[in-house]
């Protein structure tokens, strides 16, 4: 249950992030640390 419940919040945290990841210039980078860690992303 764990794979589905981290892509939930993953998809969330990208959209977020995505308007603001190109702003700073690292879209790549944030959208991959996001995936990896839906939960630590959304904590931190």
């Amino acid at each position: 249950m764990r794979a589905p419940s981290m892509g939930r919040p993953a998809t969330i945290s990208t959209s977020c992030d995505a308007p603001l990841s190109p702003a700073e210039g690292g879209a790549p980078i944030y959208d991959v640390l996001v995936i990896g860690g839906g939960a630590s992303g959304l904590a931190a």
